[in-house]
């Protein structure tokens, strides 16, 4: 057990409204900020993620996080994504933007 002194209250998940994998695993990073993670990796093989990674970056930012990588792909064809290095070369605002809000 990495983190034995660490314990995790997920209510705030079970109650969320989010159906999709995609955007539920972004409430999942923002607990592991709020309890003190400061890098986190996601492996995807779905784009949807690397999108809403650039856009959930600063938020996630502003609550302590450092660097948040993608693993993306699967076997030979696996390419670390540093979302951190992205939202820093675009910029936070544009980075934010990247999801239309409805």
């Amino acid at each position: 057990m990495p983190y034995p002194n660490r314990q995790k209250c997920l209510d705030t998940i079970t109650l969320c409204s989010h159906e999709e994998a995609d955007t539920r695993l972004f409430l999942h990073a923002r607990e592991a900020v709020i309890i003190g993670d400061k890098t986190i990796t996601i492996k995807t093989n779905d784009t949807d993620v690397v999108i809403i990674a650039i856009s959930a970056f600063p938020l996630l930012q502003e609550l302590g996080l450092e660097s948040l990588w993608i693993s993306f792909g699967q076997g030979s064809n696996t390419r670390w994504i540093p979302i951190h290095e992205l939202v820093q070369s675009i910029g936070a605002e544009r980075a934010s933007g990247m999801l239309k809000r409805t």
